[in-house]
């Protein structure tokens, strides 16, 4: 391994060990620095001039100090986790292993006299062990992860990041990605328009600016991707971040707001593309099943409009709340055959297919009279706006005349619900 580049692999990507060989090596190292501490403890306490009074104390104390230790780590699990993770928890159960390690140590040499000593070893003995142990484990982790992001991914072209957003999601992003040397993203600083955190370093990347400012840092530092960490941000402050993304041409990736997670813990996986949902900033609605099995379940219901994109999604939701029967009316029979083949698979006693057309008053009279719907969802409507504008009349003749026509037949023939689908749709929604 002379080679400083398989080194920095080998950081990066340890060989895996057997279970009992990663055991043996953690122990060893431990009792290493057990000794150290214990050692320290007492140079530190006489100055590094140990009384020759005290060396003997030294000696039978050490395999006592050291075997307690070891045997509490053992108990309390200590010896996993080592090569990935270290966190602030883990520093605290180290605090809280040698914390009893110690206690149990104290009450063994008052009551057993095998040795004597200075109380003072015990709090030295107990604070070196934890800053070697602690600086340890965390140096192991720091290495890693600079190997990360020095090695880079195994493949795939690297990213240059800007994370949009110096918070808390920022910083634990950055630590996702900072662990994983799988993931093409490479960052290179925040940005914020929190006045206080400019200038501001974390986890060793800098915030750069404020947002105005990503046109000239993409440029400057060739990112080309901004993953936006800003779950409370409005959504005029979304739509000014992307704005901005758009003039500096840099692709934009977003974290779902902080409600979507608060079950599962934040990850790089969740990063997905800026959709109209994040703009809006609301709520979906969620329907209540009991109300609506009131509403549909043994009624005769009709969806004009049935091969639509939005009438057939309609007929396949209807059908989960156990209507009577469910009426398609179509005009356009090729739409019709195959939401209608669909559905007759699971439903075949419920689906009736109507080739109708609802301009035709006399047709849809016969329909109503026929089968009587309790409930009536029309989603029948011409709706590609720039080409209707060129069609005016038949756009007029469908949407206008032939609502009317169902609408007035549905007050005639006494339908109990009447469900407009809006007829008319924005050109350009995004």
């Amino acid at each position: 391994m002379s080679d400083p580049s398989d080194m920095t692999r080998w950081l990066s990507e340890p060989p895996p060990l057997p279970r009992a060989a990663r055991v043996i090596i953690l122990i060893t190292m431990h009792l290493v620095m057990f000794v150290v501490a214990f050692i320290g403890a007492f140079l530190i306490r006489f100055d590094f001039n140990v009384p020759d009074t005290w060396t003997s104390a030294l000696l039978r104390g050490l395999p006592l100090f050291v075997g307690i230790k070891l045997a509490v780590f053992g108990v309390m699990r200590m010896y996993q986790g080592w090569w990935r993770y270290v966190s602030l928890y883990d520093i605290v159960a180290l605090g809280r292993a040698l914390a009893v390690a110690v206690t149990v140590t104290v009450f063994t040499v008052m009551f057993t006299h095998i040795t004597t000593m200075p109380r003072s070893i015990f709090v030295l003995d107990f604070g070196l062990s934890l800053v070697l142990i602690g600086a340890t484990r965390g140096g192991l982790r720091l290495l890693r992860e600079a190997a990360n992001q020095h090695f880079g991914p195994a493949s795939a072209e690297l990213h240059n990041v800007l994370i949009l957003g110096a918070g808390d999601t920022g910083e634990t992003l950055l630590r996702e990605i900072s662990k994983n040397r799988n993931l093409p993203y490479r960052p290179v600083g925040f940005l914020d328009d929190d006045v206080h955190k400019q200038g501001l370093r974390i986890h060793t990347l800098p915030v750069l600016g404020r947002i105005e400012a990503l046109p000239e840092i993409a440029r400057k530092r060739e990112v080309n991707m901004a993953i936006i960490a800003m779950p409370s941000a409005s959504r005029e402050q979304l739509r000014h971040v992307l704005e901005v993304a758009r003039e500096a041409g840099v692709q934009t990736k977003i974290l779902p707001a902080v409600e979507s997670i608060l079950e599962q813990d934040l990850s790089v996986a969740q990063l997905r593309e800026v959709s109209i949902s994040d703009l809006l900033r609301r709520a979906p609605v969620v329907l209540d099943p009991s109300t609506l099995d009131r509403f549909l379940q043994g009624k005769v219901v009709m969806v004009t409009g049935a091969g639509g994109s939005i009438g057939s999604e309609l007929c396949r939701q209807v059908l989960r709340f156990g209507p009577s029967k469910l009426l398609m009316v179509e005009r356009a029979e090729t739409p019709l055959f195959f939401i209608h083949r669909e559905l007759r698979a699971e439903h075949e006693d419920e689906v009736v297919e109507c080739i109708a057309d609802i301009t035709d008053r006399e047709r849809m009279d016969e329909l109503f009279r026929a089968w009587r719907p309790e409930v009536v969802f029309h989603a029948a409507a011409y709706k590609h706006v720039p080409m209707m504008e060129a069609n005016p009349c038949e756009a007029v003749k469908n949407n206008v005349v032939g609502t009317q026509n169902v609408a007035d037949l549905a007050i005639e023939h006494g339908v109990s619900d009447f469900v407009l689908i809006s007829t008319d749709k924005a050109v350009n929604p995004t």
